[in-house]
């Protein structure tokens, strides 16, 4: 069974079937700078998108040359500047989703082989498999640039607060602690796994891992980063993951007696055409 993951609102776009995330440049724009003294501000709106005239008081002959029905509206400079930051974060690619995406992606870009992880942060077998598995599989295929690594979230109801725990390392994944916070969350598991509100350790786990504390803390109290879960979740159930943890190398779902150091690694050396 073969799992694909596509990026939120950055492009969709499969490499040998798998995962590739497609990052969209923040778009620039300019300030304009209107002057507030003998003109009058007014909109036009050709084709949706709002076009800014700026008239000087003299010379408006064709406004009063226009039947009252085909005056051009006039919008105050407030409403002008609401316009056009809409019309600007409208165009504007959601980089920060896209941020937090990709950062769950380890390896090199041309690597040939890919291995995928469903997972759920307050799992028992989840996080033998994050500190006792992945941590040799990373070093000896990941880091030579053979084999990509991705993580994708599976919260599991009967865990109370693994959603909490998977939206703590999205959100760290923005400043490019994903990887840090995951291992950080698995070794505390015991921690923070029955807590009423884990939220705010968590986060202090993030921050200690690297990630910008104003940022994590806004991001994880309102939960930014819920739909970028959803889609995780989605991206699991589509995959035909039952359950977790769940690995796929390549194409093939691997077996819960192959969720070991030998079992990954005869998968990838298969695949790479290694014994």
């Amino acid at each position: 069974m073969r799992i694909l993951l596509t990026p939120i609102d950055s492009g969709n776009v499969t490499v040998d079937g798998l995962f590739f995330v497609h990052i969209v440049p923040r778009v620039q724009h300019s300030t304009l700078i209107m002057p507030l003294i003998f003109a009058r501000l007014r909109l036009l709106v050709p084709l949706g998108v709002p076009v800014v005239a700026l008239l000087a008081c003299g010379g408006d002959t064709a406004d009063q040359q226009r039947p009252p029905s085909q005056a051009r509206p006039t919008i105050s400079f407030r409403d002008s500047i609401k316009a056009r930051r809409a019309a600007r974060y409208a165009v504007r690619p959601d980089t920060f989703r896209a941020l937090a995406d990709s950062a769950r992606i380890a390896g090199a870009p041309s690597a040939k082989v890919w291995i995928i992880v469903t997972s759920d942060f307050q799992c028992p077998a989840c996080r033998t498999l994050a500190l006792e598995v992945l941590p040799e599989i990373r070093k000896e295929f990941v880091e030579p640039g053979l084999a990509r690594l991705a993580f994708v979230s599976f919260p599991q109801d009967r865990y109370f607060n693994s959603r909490f725990a998977a939206l703590a390392a999205l959100c760290a994944g923005r400043d490019g602690r994903f990887w840090e916070v995951h291992d950080s969350l698995f070794a505390n598991q015991s921690v923070w796994e029955r807590m009423p509100d884990p939220r705010p350790y968590m986060d202090s786990l993030a921050v200690s891992a690297g990630a910008e504390p104003g940022k994590q803390g806004d991001c994880s109290e309102h939960q930014r980063l819920a739909p970028l879960l959803g889609v995780d979740i989605e991206r699991a159930l589509k995959s035909g993951a039952t359950d977790v943890p769940t690995v796929f190398v390549g194409d093939r779902q691997l077996r819960k007696d192959e969720l070991s150091v030998r079992g990954i690694r005869r998968a990838v050396r298969g695949l790479l055409g290694e014994r």
